[in-house]
């Protein structure tokens, strides 16, 4: 399994946007994944950015599986959720929302990370 792939199932079972630390713990305690880095946290922080429908760093990756809020939080985006969870708490948002006047606040808060 792959860094990203123990990610997508870490947010399954949160079934709500997370902050990276709670993404690494579930991952730790289900045994998802060995990092062999001595900096864990970094590894997994640059690979779900790299994975992030919303970001733009130079090494992307072509498969997108997450989006990044303004407050740290990151989630599955909704094509990648497990349709069975229906608690899940959508925090996307949704296209309109993006072009409006008022998300671009958190656009430009989502761009200085």
């Amino acid at each position: 399994m792959r860094i990203y792939e123990a990610a997508v199932n870490a947010l399954g079972i949160a079934g709500a946007p997370v902050k990276l630390g709670d993404i690494y713990r579930i991952i730790i305690e289900n045994d998802f994944y060995h990092f062999g880095s001595k900096t864990p946290l970094s590894a997994l922080r640059v690979t779900l950015d790299r994975h992030c429908s919303n970001k733009n760093i130079s090494q992307m990756h072509k498969d997108r599986f997450f989006y990044k809020h303004a407050d740290g939080e990151y989630e599955l985006l909704i094509k990648h959720r497990d349709k069975s969870n229906s608690n899940y708490e959508i925090k996307e948002p949704s296209p309109e929302e993006i072009l409006s006047d008022s998300c671009a606040k958190l656009i430009f808060d989502l761009a200085a990370q």
